[in-house]
């Protein structure tokens, strides 16, 4: 069994996650681009799986408008298609389909909306999807000009629809943003949007002086961070954050949580749900207490804490036994009392190698 999970085991997740992907792409283009109803969908879906497939194929196949078309689209395209003519059927008065649309709760006057359009017109203005340029996409480029970050987002919609990487410590702009001391307290919400997202980076130093560059002053995270389920590395020292939004323990990918430099006064439990994160840094913040979801980090490489005001640890961070590296405070902070069972747990990591940094009690 271990030995088929070692060979087989990421093939199996990387497989569904893509499927998951293709099956979100799907329902969005259909429901929001083409405007089928979600009630319309599911059924599809749950009921004709194997005839949309089918028929997709054979789109692709006999149609060159959709030669090259993506697998969700084709998809989307399928079941659009058979709402427009599920609809035209209850005009004509097919008491099967009458009843299924009356169950599925699509009232006449939606079967009226949609009859008045032209289903050939509503996929071909899908065809350049990925030149459309979204609300939220102008919102995003609107808030990078006012902000002197207008080189962070790229204007092409496609390429910021695929964009993995944000940097708003670019050297250049960062050292503009601080001369012309237009630092962002804010990260916009539209953020959610860059589902493709892997790493950001608003918080950094000048390597070359060894200088904090206080290029944003991010004062809070906008709830919808959480969408950002792909996100491995979200650096932010040296702003003003304060809390942290429940939300952040849905970036179930998140490795490297980088928080040092900031005003944080506490952590939200929700902290705990970050199953794969193997570097969590919050030295010099004001934090007076760890939450003790902490202690279900089990991935933990390295932890620093230092530069706080705090005295005591949860009993629950001796479950951090793959620490590397372990930074609980300097020579200038409050001693740390520990307990008996967490000076043991310190000792233990010492044995293995870890690197302690402390002075306690």
């Amino acid at each position: 069994m271990g030995l088929f999970s070692k060979l087989f085991g990421g093939k199996i997740i990387k497989k569904r996650n893509q499927s998951n992907e293709i099956a979100a792409e799907t329902r969005r283009i259909a429901t929001i681009e083409f405007k089928v109803p979600t009630f319309y969908y599911t059924h599809l879906i749950v009921n004709k799986m194997d005839d949309i497939k089918e028929a997709a194929l054979s789109l692709k196949d006999t149609d060159p408008l959709h030669k090259n078309d993506s697998w969700p689209k084709l998809m989307a395209c399928v079941i659009y298609l058979g709402f427009q003519n599920e609809c035209r059927q209850s005009r004509l008065g097919n008491p099967m389909v009458q009843d299924l649309l009356d169950n599925l709760r699509i009232s006449p006057e939606d079967i009226d909306r949609e009859l008045k359009r032209d289903p050939y017109e509503v996929i071909n203005s899908y065809q350049n999807y990925d030149n459309v340029v979204m609300p939220w996409m102008r919102k995003l480029w609107k808030w990078a000009d006012e902000s002197s970050l207008s080189d962070v987002f790229p204007k092409d919609p496609k390429e910021l629809r695929e964009i993995k990487t944000i940097h708003f410590c670019n050297p250049h702009t960062a050292r503009m943003v601080y001369a012309m001391k237009k630092r962002p307290a804010f990260m916009p919400e539209e953020i959610g949007e860059l589902i493709n997202l892997e790493t950001i980076v608003a918080g950094n130093v000048d390597f070359m002086r060894d200088l904090p560059i206080y290029f944003t002053n991010f004062k809070k995270l906008p709830n919808e961070i959480g969408k950002l389920s792909k996100l491995k590395y979200l650096h932010l020292q040296y702003n003003d954050l304060q809390t942290l939004p429940g939300q952040i323990g849905k970036l179930k990918r998140l490795r490297h949580l980088k928080l040092g430099g900031n005003n944080l006064f506490e952590l939200p439990p929700e902290i705990g749900d970050l199953e794969q994160l193997e570097l969590l840094t919050l030295w010099q913040n004001n934090l007076t207490i760890l939450p003790p979801e902490i202690g279900k980090l089990k991935q933990l490489k390295g932890l620093s804490i230092w530069g706080n005001h705090i005295k005591i640890l949860p009993e629950e961070i001796t479950n951090l036994i793959e620490l590397d590296r372990l930074e609980l405070n300097d020579k200038n902070d409050s001693k740390i009392e520990l307990t008996t069972k967490q000076k043991n747990w310190i000792e233990a990591l010492k044995s293995r190698g870890c690197e302690v940094t402390q002075n306690l009690m």
